[in-house]
């Protein structure tokens, strides 16, 4: 079973594909691997609950931040996002100190949902104008 199957490219030749894998899963341990928070974990309702009060400015901040698409913009918002959660969420946490790129995450999930949520009912509030005939000498 300790056949070596040559390995043509990055590699180079000689190395099994068994000893590549072994160094390939050693990599990510090291690195780490970032899964998502799932929503109903209790971090998540933790930096919910914090930013509850603090909805309207972040999501009037991200809308001003990412009207125009680019790179300057988006980094503007997350290092906006990074000062709020450094002053405002990550004093207040009871989970210890978790990851500050685990919680950026989930604070700009939390803005763009609240964002979205707006959007949508404000699209559904005003109802399209369908009349044929001109009513504003009534009102």
């Amino acid at each position: 079973m300790s056949k070596k199957i040559p390995v043509v490219g990055a590699f180079g030749a000689g190395r099994s594909w068994f000893s590549d894998a072994i160094g390939g899963a050693w990599k990510l341990m090291k690195q780490g691997i970032a899964l998502p928070v799932a929503k109903n974990s209790p971090l998540y309702a933790e930096v919910f609950s914090l930013t509850a009060p603090h909805l309207p400015v972040l999501v009037h901040k991200r809308t001003r931040f990412l009207e125009t698409d680019g790179a300057s913009q988006n980094a503007s918002w997350m290092l906006e996002l990074n000062h709020f959660a450094v002053r405002s969420i990550c004093p207040h946490l009871a989970a210890g100190s978790p990851d500050r790129k685990c919680v950026l995450e989930i604070l700009d999930d939390i803005v763009s949902a609240e964002q979205g949520r707006i959007a949508a009912a404000a699209s559904a509030s005003n109802p399209p104008y369908t009349s044929r005939f001109d009513t504003s000498w009534a009102i």
